[in-house]
């Protein structure tokens, strides 16, 4: 059946001006007796506010199709993409099927920084506190929440301004990681959790403040 891919979850929050590419995989493949009646139709409740693109999947993967979407306003919006084959001689009533994503256009409400950590001494982390190695690079999982504490997929279009408490103990890159890291699907990008990193120089208790 055809399906949502990426997101599987079928819902994708998005921060105001930000994209992401929707996979979707299934439907009907083209009819063998008449391939170029085969069509993909994508459609959206609202094309002024959220606007959208077919984008061609590599031709190895036939039954994988992406679109494009850009938030153009704040909103709740369905993307709606129907598969299948005009009818012809050979294939008088074909079958198409359908399958929707729902995509969430919001505002930050809140945000949230995490360090991955392993230490020996979970109750560091609890408080808010972590140990870093003198002159290597700290990362920082930033997680970016709208007004129901829904997790935002790409903030890209977001401005976030970073702090130090005590500059001589730590510095934030004047260019930080990407708001928006990515991984590939189908040759295709899809954003996973967003980070950023700053280079700690000496072991130290400090704060980091994001705004």
């Amino acid at each position: 059946p055809l399906h949502p891919s990426h997101p599987s979850s079928g819902e994708t929050v998005l921060a105001l001006g930000s994209s992401r590419v929707v996979i979707f995989e299934g439907g009907p493949l083209p009819w063998i007796s008449k391939p170029s009646s085969h069509y993909v139709q994508v459609d959206v409740d609202d094309s002024e506010k959220l606007r959208i693109s077919k984008i061609e999947a590599p031709e190895k993967y036939t039954d994988i199709h992406a679109v494009n979407v850009v938030c153009q306003d704040i909103g709740e919006y369905y993307v709606t993409i129907t598969v299948g084959n005009a009818p012809s001689a050979t294939l008088p009533h074909p079958r198409n099927v359908s399958s929707k994503v729902k995509v969430i256009c919001a505002l930050p409400d809140a945000i949230s920084l995490t360090v991955p950590t392993k230490s020996s001494c979970p109750g560091v982390a609890k408080i808010g506190m972590t140990v870093t190695h003198c002159s290597k690079p700290l990362l920082m999982k930033i997680d970016v929440m709208d007004y129901e504490n829904r997790k935002f997929d790409n903030i890209s279009s977001l401005s976030l301004l970073w702090s130090v408490s005590n500059e001589t103990l730590a510095t934030i890159p004047s260019e930080p990681s990407s708001l928006i890291q990515v991984s590939s699907l189908y040759g295709f990008s899809i954003p996973i959790h967003s980070k950023c990193h700053f280079v700690a120089y000496v072991y130290c208790i400090f704060h980091i403040v994001c705004d």
